[in-house]
Protein backbone atom coordinates (compact mmCIF):
# COMPACT_ATOMS: atom_id res chain seq x y z
CA UNK A 1 0.00 0.00 0.00
CA UNK A 2 1.24 3.50 -0.76
CA UNK A 3 1.53 5.24 2.62
CA UNK A 4 3.05 8.56 1.52
CA UNK A 5 3.15 10.42 -1.79
CA UNK A 6 5.32 13.45 -2.48
CA UNK A 7 5.46 15.56 -5.62
CA UNK A 8 7.20 18.77 -6.56
CA UNK A 9 6.95 20.64 -9.85
CA UNK A 10 3.82 19.00 -11.28
CA UNK A 11 1.12 21.50 -12.29
CA UNK A 12 -0.02 23.35 -9.14
CA UNK A 13 1.79 20.98 -6.76
CA UNK A 14 4.95 22.40 -5.27
CA UNK A 15 6.74 20.67 -2.37
CA UNK A 16 3.53 18.73 -1.70
CA UNK A 17 3.31 15.62 0.50
CA UNK A 18 0.39 13.59 1.77
CA UNK A 19 0.27 10.62 4.13
CA UNK A 20 -2.23 8.04 2.91
CA UNK A 21 -4.41 5.64 4.88
CA UNK A 22 -6.29 2.59 3.52
CA UNK A 23 -9.17 5.00 2.82
CA UNK A 24 -8.20 8.59 2.08
CA UNK A 25 -10.66 11.24 0.88
CA UNK A 26 -9.57 14.51 -0.74
CA UNK A 27 -11.94 17.41 -0.13
CA UNK A 28 -11.44 21.03 -1.10
CA UNK A 29 -12.67 23.90 -3.25
CA UNK A 30 -12.34 23.97 -7.01
CA UNK A 31 -8.77 24.70 -8.03
CA UNK A 32 -7.25 23.39 -4.79
CA UNK A 33 -5.23 20.69 -6.59
CA UNK A 34 -7.22 17.50 -5.93
CA UNK A 35 -7.29 16.49 -9.60
CA UNK A 36 -3.64 17.47 -10.04
CA UNK A 37 -2.69 15.14 -7.19
CA UNK A 38 -4.53 12.24 -8.82
CA UNK A 39 -3.00 13.11 -12.21
CA UNK A 40 0.48 13.14 -10.63
CA UNK A 41 -0.14 9.65 -9.23
CA UNK A 42 -1.37 8.48 -12.64
CA UNK A 43 1.72 9.96 -14.33
CA UNK A 44 4.00 8.13 -11.92
CA UNK A 45 2.14 4.90 -12.70
CA UNK A 46 2.56 5.45 -16.45
CA UNK A 47 6.27 6.23 -16.00
CA UNK A 48 6.71 2.79 -14.45
CA UNK A 49 5.41 1.03 -17.55
CA UNK A 50 6.14 3.16 -20.62
CA UNK A 51 8.73 5.56 -22.06
CA UNK A 52 8.84 9.03 -20.49
CA UNK A 53 7.62 10.91 -23.57
CA UNK A 54 4.65 8.59 -24.03
CA UNK A 55 3.74 8.79 -20.32
CA UNK A 56 3.61 12.60 -20.47
CA UNK A 57 1.67 12.65 -23.76
CA UNK A 58 -1.08 10.52 -22.21
CA UNK A 59 -1.66 13.18 -19.52
CA UNK A 60 -4.20 15.99 -19.81
CA UNK A 61 -3.08 19.01 -21.81
CA UNK A 62 0.26 19.77 -23.41
CA UNK A 63 3.41 18.15 -22.02
CA UNK A 64 4.86 21.51 -20.95
CA UNK A 65 1.64 22.32 -19.06
CA UNK A 66 2.36 19.42 -16.72
CA UNK A 67 5.35 21.29 -15.28
CA UNK A 68 4.61 23.82 -12.52
CA UNK A 69 4.60 27.54 -13.21
CA UNK A 70 5.34 29.87 -10.31
CA UNK A 71 6.19 33.54 -10.61
CA UNK A 72 6.35 33.36 -14.40
CA UNK A 73 8.95 30.57 -14.26
CA UNK A 74 8.30 27.01 -15.47
CA UNK A 75 9.69 24.22 -13.31
CA UNK A 76 12.53 22.35 -14.97
CA UNK A 77 11.96 19.13 -13.03
CA UNK A 78 9.18 17.06 -11.56
CA UNK A 79 10.14 15.11 -8.45
CA UNK A 80 8.21 12.16 -7.05
CA UNK A 81 8.74 10.17 -3.88
CA UNK A 82 6.58 7.29 -2.73
CA UNK A 83 6.65 5.31 0.49
CA UNK A 84 5.05 1.89 0.43
CA UNK A 85 4.25 -0.62 3.14
CA UNK A 86 3.75 -4.29 2.37
CA UNK A 87 2.61 -7.20 4.48
CA UNK A 88 4.16 -10.50 3.51
CA UNK A 89 3.46 -13.85 5.14
CA UNK A 90 6.52 -15.58 6.58
CA UNK A 91 6.79 -19.22 7.61
CA UNK A 92 6.68 -19.62 11.39
CA UNK A 93 9.07 -21.79 13.35
CA UNK A 94 6.66 -23.49 15.73
CA UNK A 95 3.55 -25.54 14.93
CA UNK A 96 1.07 -23.09 16.48
CA UNK A 97 2.44 -20.15 14.51
CA UNK A 98 2.54 -22.24 11.36
CA UNK A 99 -1.23 -22.75 11.58
CA UNK A 100 -1.84 -19.00 11.95
CA UNK A 101 0.86 -17.67 9.65
CA UNK A 102 2.51 -14.55 11.00
CA UNK A 103 3.01 -11.46 8.88
CA UNK A 104 5.99 -9.18 8.55
CA UNK A 105 5.62 -5.49 7.71
CA UNK A 106 8.15 -3.89 5.44
CA UNK A 107 8.33 -0.41 3.97
CA UNK A 108 10.34 1.19 1.18
CA UNK A 109 10.86 4.68 -0.21
CA UNK A 110 11.16 5.23 -3.95
CA UNK A 111 11.94 8.54 -5.60
CA UNK A 112 12.36 9.78 -9.15
CA UNK A 113 13.05 13.10 -10.82
CA UNK A 114 12.43 14.02 -14.44
CA UNK A 115 13.74 17.10 -16.22
CA UNK A 116 12.14 19.45 -18.70
CA UNK A 117 14.29 19.81 -21.82
CA UNK A 118 12.10 22.45 -23.43
CA UNK A 119 14.03 25.35 -24.90
CA UNK A 120 13.39 28.91 -23.80
CA UNK A 121 13.70 30.74 -27.10
CA UNK A 122 12.89 34.44 -26.88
Amino acid sequence: MITRFEVDGFKSLRDFAVDLEPLTVFVGPNGAGKSNLLEAMALLGRLASMPVEEAFKKGRGRVLDQFSRFGGETSKTIRFAVEVSMRAPIPALDEESRRSQQDINTSSRLSAERGNRASTDS
